[in-house]
């Protein structure tokens, strides 16, 4: 019987020829043996790793404690924060008029003003021509400078960029140059379409000046003064008839339209020719030409002899022989190009009057910035933000009671199981509870009677005596209400140690006594896992080892059993061979 023919279950170091199975010869199952065997000499390799798993659980379960330490002192160190008590609110009592944000060093206390005047940005525009495609520029003709704000801006049109309206507006918006340009219809009859600059900022610094130095195109743009637009027919006129030219110094404040109707007609120097009028700001009058005039003047269109608000400088001038025709028609445009002045914000405030380049104000308030929305009256009311505070508050007792909770996991004695948690009867575990409630239930150091007491901030501990804490954050509010600096100095001395409301760390505080856990040096934390780390690394040698003395020993066993059957076989070919003999024998 060949050795190689048994069944392979497993391999072992020097196991010499065999392959473990049932010897074909002996009929012996080997690899029930080793089995047995390898389970018997790893016994002792089963006891390590439990004792591994048991250290690994405790490991768990002191990370779990040391995170929920860390998160504990972070909330600790938030309430010892002198900033804890520099969180304001401020409350606008008219929204529509102003809303306000409150810093640190925002007072509390309600501050009464009137917004006169809301910032606002600068906004000018151009005489209106027929159509955006008019050229404003012919080839190679000069720049069109825009400053803001004492920086000067050239835009240059050329053949890449284009010569019309449009290409203008399109080449000052690539410009950079502290406006928005956007050509507006505003809808007149004849020349709609006008250039607007907007300045991208508000305040009297931000106002917008243009130098025109583009020519040779259809019209001259321009931005800085009023204009007077030609006359244009808006219905049928009488054969030959011809209409007045525009002529005078627009002193109006609006950008409108001046429709103008013949009421009388005939031929100018021989009859006395009326004319009626409205503009688009509902205003109306007329004029008359006498029969006497003998060779070309202007008039006021309300027939005074001199520029006023009724007339705004508007003037036609008619020519000795012209003629216009009762029920003639006609229109001219005016413009003013400030559509909108750069302004700043004011407000009064008391008996001042401050002023901001934007709607944005932060220098009438102390800390307290104000962003305002329209004119009229508001009082801001600024207060210690009670809620951020609580807020603060429920998050420390919040991780208090997290870190309670695990402490208890791992302490409680399971009666029905009679175990407990992998760091049950942990002396380290058992001060830390008992000094944890300690501190909320003694005294705060440096503080005495009532004022030291964290029942008067709100906080007690849970009767059932688990050691937790609840927060009643009216008792609280009471407290920031009527004494804020004594909740500060409660919590100062609490966390820090110390009474006194400046922050400065003492000793015998909580954070003090946390960080001997927490130090990422040599905190107990760090001291009670580097050690079990240690034990467990030690272990895993230990079962390297073993688990090698075993293999070694089970090859030793494997190759004794491979000799045990090839002499076995051996045996039984002897055996057949001399009952062979024997049966030849006569």
């Amino acid at each position: 019987m060949s050795i190689s023919s048994l069944q392979q279950t497993s391999s072992y170091p020097n196991q010499g020829l065999i392959t473990m199975g049932t010897g074909p010869a002996s009929g012996i199952n080997y690899s029930q043996i080793l089995s047995a065997l390898q389970q018997y000499l790893s016994e002792p390799i089963t006891v390590l790793q439990t004792e591994s798993e048991v250290y690994k659980t405790q490991l768990s379960a002191w990370q779990t404690i040391g995170k929920d330490l860390t998160n504990l002192n972070s909330a600790a160190q938030a309430l010892a924060s002198p900033s804890l008590m520099q969180s304001y609110t401020a409350t606008s009592s008219n929204s529509s008029v102003a809303t306000a944000t409150a810093s640190s060093s925002a007072l509390p206390g309600t501050y009464s003003f009137t917004v006169n005047q809301l910032a606002q940005a600068n906004e000018i525009g151009s005489q209106g021509v027929a159509s955006t495609s008019t050229t404003v520029a012919g080839s190679g003709t000069g720049t069109f400078n825009i400053t803001v704000n004492g920086t000067t801006t050239d835009v240059t049109l050329n053949s890449t960029t284009g010569y019309t309206l449009s290409d203008l507006a399109q080449t000052i918006n690539n410009s950079n140059a502290g406006v928005s340009a956007s050509i507006i219809n505003d809808g007149s009859a004849n020349s709609p379409y006008r250039l607007v600059l907007t300045s991208n900022t508000t305040g009297t610094n931000s106002a917008i000046s243009i130098t025109n130095n583009l020519s040779a195109g259809t019209v001259n743009l321009n931005l800085n003064s009023t204009s007077i637009n030609p006359t244009y027919a808006t219905g049928t006129l009488g054969s030959g008839d011809t209409l007045p030219a525009s002529a005078g110094t627009y002193t109006g404040t609006q950008t409108q339209t001046y429709n103008f109707s013949v009421a009388s007609g005939g031929t100018v120097g021989t009859n006395a020719i009326t004319i009626d009028w409205t503009n688009s700001s509902g205003q109306s009058g007329n004029f008359t030409v006498p029969s006497t005039e003998t060779g070309t003047t202007s008039y006021y269109i309300d027939g005074a002899t001199s520029s006023n608000s009724t007339n705004s400088g508007i003037e036609l001038s008619l020519t000795n022989g012209t003629t216009l025709a009762a029920g003639d028609k006609f229109a001219l445009d005016a413009f003013n190009p400030q559509m909108a002045a750069a302004q700043n914000a004011v407000i009064n405030y008391g008996n001042d009057y401050i002023q901001s380049q934007t709607n944005t104000v932060s220098n009438a308030i102390p800390g307290v910035t104000l962003s305002l929305a329209s004119t009229g009256s508001d009082t801001v009311t600024v207060a210690l933000n009670n809620s951020s505070i609580n807020s603060d508050v429920s998050s420390f007792v919040s991780s208090y009671n997290q870190l309670i909770t695990d402490i208890n996991s791992q302490l409680q004695y399971n009666t029905t199981n009679k175990s407990s948690g992998p760091l049950g009867g942990s002396a380290t575990l058992q001060n830390l509870k008992s000094s944890l409630m300690s501190f909320i239930a003694q005294e705060a150091p440096g503080l005495t009677g009532n004022n030291g007491l964290a029942s008067t901030y709100g906080l007690t501990q849970d009767t059932s005596g688990s050691g937790k804490l609840s927060f009643n954050s009216s008792t609280l509010d009471s407290i920031l209400t009527s004494n804020p600096s004594q909740a500060q100095q409660y919590f100062s001395s609490l966390f820090d140690g110390s009474p006194t409301a400046n922050g400065v760390a003492g000793s015998g505080g909580m954070i003090n006594f946390l960080n001997t856990y927490t130090n990422p040096a040599n905190g107990i934390i760090l001291d009670k896992t580097n050690s079990i780390n240690s034990e467990i690394t030690n272990l895993s040698n230990q079962i390297s080892l073993q688990q090698a003395d075993v293999q070694q020993q089970m090859g030793m066993y494997a190759k004794e059993f491979s000799q045990l059957e090839s002499y076995i076989g051996q045996m039984q070919s002897t055996s057949t061979s001399l009952t062979n003999e024997i049966n030849q024998l006569p």
